[in-house]
């Protein structure tokens, strides 16, 4: 019994020996492959490594708490950065069951790899402000504040992207140096900041892996800064590059801008026609441009064609593409287009200037070929009532006055001259014109203080001579009418002076009754037989009838009757005075 049980205790020493002896050869095993999967995943073979963590964590009992957290931590993070399936939900559920893991400061940087590759640059922002700068090393770290910058830059933080790409910059000696360069000079360039993007874009135009992609800002940056003759040289070396094929219709048309800007509208007109003709929706400015440069070539129905794509909307350049459609109507001859075009952009207030050179040109064409929208009075009136001391208001004032005239509203016509704050001498004529009309016509219609009224302010514009004899003569007959005799016998007096008044002869008879009325009867008789003398037969027998009333008025009853006796047709007023006279002459049968 004792022999067994000393075997026996053999046995089981033994078979404990070999126990603990294969325990340990799985433990060494265990963290040979735990190192392998460590090693794979640092120098980014990340399926092996990957596969071993899985299998350790899921099939090896013998792992520590330590090593089966690892397993577990990095196969989940090796499948985010592999895109497997429901990997970002697993390695989210470890890290909310272990938030304190010592682990995770080992996942951002490759985290932020891989959200970096995925364009996802919030998420990798969110895991690169985790890493602690203080436990990287040098290679690290500049790699850290590189992806750093890069996912400021993506994100449009203009002002951290440039402080952390700097540092990277000046601290980077590899090959990333030229990729940091040519993302400082971007940022720099977004902020208009050209000198500073010429300084880090520089290095990059001889580098060929960079040229063609840096040589557009050069086109841009020039035309942002007005070198228009280098633009042009830069664009058209971008139109003629075979390898920037995707940037040559923008670089014709900065090609093209830079000649507009220059005004050499005939070098423009072809870069910026390809332009258009190549851009599937190309901007409204785009269109106003090229419509303005069709015009200055007088390619006008070109022109139309580009302005009509843009009055559609209500905005400055709408405006402005009104009032330059109208333009270009005018010069095709379509004056009524032009007329529809300048009241468009008359009637919008973004740009003033457009505004009212756009009301001017309505108010000109509405007086050339009439208005179908209101009288060309009122266009004008308006206008003069807003813009009255601008330029081209002394004209629009003539038009005004004249559009009153052919409208036949004489009273309307002095009322616009009134509202004038100055005149012109052809104003003036018109003026004195107009008076002188209403003068005559409120004189036909026994108006005679209205008359007097337009009379005299005819004489105030003594421009036209004739005129003015005939206001001179239409103001004493109406002074004749109202008895006011000796007023007009100074009107008629005045025009007796005249060589050249046409009614000389009338204005004799119209003297002989002024003096028979203020018993001036030889006067009277002289200028009745001056109008006798002139030969005129419209009153010859009414003068003579009134020559021989002055001779009755001095007693001259002889002279009387042989003066009626000339009058061929005799009334029953003239035998009547006849008779009178012969009986002052006691010739009774006679009378």
């Amino acid at each position: 019994m004792i022999k067994n049980k000393i075997a026996i205790g053999v046995a089981f020493l033994l078979a404990g020996t070999f126990s603990a002896q294969q325990s340990a050869q799985l433990l060494q095993k265990t963290r040979y492959k735990l190192e392998l999967a460590d090693n794979l995943y640092e120098t980014k073979i990340h399926s092996p490594s990957k596969y071993i963590y899985d299998n350790q964590y899921f099939y090896n009992d013998y792992l520590t708490a330590l090593d089966k957290e690892a397993a577990q931590f990095f196969g989940n993070l090796i499948g985010v950065l592999l895109q497997k399936q429901n990997a970002e939900v697993g390695l989210d559920a470890i890290i909310a069951q272990n938030p304190q893991s010592a682990f995770f400061g080992k996942a951002n940087l490759p985290l932020a790899d891989y959200y970096l590759v995925k364009k996802d640059f919030v998420k990798a922002l969110e895991v690169l402000k985790k890493v602690n700068q203080a436990q990287l090393s040098d290679s690290e770290n500049a790699e850290y504040v590189l992806k750093y910058g890069y996912t400021k830059f993506m994100l449009g933080d203009t002002k951290s992207a440039k402080r952390a790409l700097k540092e990277a910059y000046e601290s980077n000696h590899s090959s990333q140096k030229d990729n940091i360069a040519y993302m400082l000079g971007h940022l720099h360039y977004s902020e208009e900041e050209y000198d500073k993007a010429f300084e880090y874009f520089d290095p990059l135009k001889e580098n060929p892996q960079y040229a063609q992609t840096v040589q557009p800002y050069y086109v841009q940056m020039y035309y942002n800064e007005g070198d228009y003759d280098k633009a042009i040289t830069e664009g058209m070396a971008l139109i003629h590059s075979e390898s920037a094929q995707s940037f040559v219709n923008e670089a014709k048309k900065i090609v093209g801008e830079s000649y507009f800007r220059q005004q050499k509208y005939t070098e423009a007109y072809p870069y910026l026609k390809a332009y258009i003709e190549n851009t599937s929706s190309p901007s409204d400015a785009d269109l106003y441009e090229m419509g303005f440069v069709a015009a200055q070539m007088e390619q006008y129905s070109e022109a139309v064609s580009y302005y009509n794509q843009l009055i559609n909307s209500k905005s400055p350049l709408a405006q402005n593409a009104f009032y330059q459609l109208g333009n270009a109507y005018l010069q095709n001859g379509q004056k009524a287009e032009a007329l529809a075009a300048f009241r468009s952009a008359s009637q919008m207030d973004y740009d003033k200037e457009a505004k009212q050179l756009a009301a001017q040109q309505y108010a000109k064409l509405s007086y050339e070929i009439g208005n179908p929208f209101e009288s060309s009075s009122k266009a004008l009136q308006d206008y003069l009532d807003q813009y009255g001391g601008k330029d081209g208001g002394a004209e629009i004032k003539q038009l005004l006055v004249k559009s009153y005239i052919y409208s036949g509203d004489f009273k309307a016509t002095l009322d616009a001259i009134d509202r004038m704050q100055s005149t012109t001498p052809e104003v003036d004529k018109i003026d004195q014109e107009v008076a002188y009309l209403l003068g005559t016509e409120e004189y036909n219609n026994s108006q005679y203080e209205q008359a007097e009224k337009y009379y005299l302010r005819s004489l105030k514009k003594p421009i036209n001579k004739s005129l003015m004899d005939n206001a001179l003569y239409g103001l004493g007959q109406t002074y004749y009418s109202q008895e006011r005799y000796e007023e007009a016998l100074e009107q008629f007096k005045k025009i007796e002076k005249s060589q050249n008044f046409e009614k000389k002869d009338q204005l004799q008879y119209d003297l002989g009754y002024t003096y028979l009325k203020l018993n001036k009867f030889a006067e009277a008789r002289k200028a009745f037989e001056k109008y006798v003398a002139s030969g005129d037969k419209v009153h010859r027998e009414d003068a003579l009838a009134r020559i021989a009333n002055t001779h009755y008025a001095e007693n001259n009853a002889g002279e009387a009757i042989k003066t009626i006796d000339t009058i061929a047709n005799q009334d029953a007023n003239t035998m009547f005075q006849k008779a009178v006279a012969l009986g002052d002459l006691e010739k009774h049968n006679e009378k």
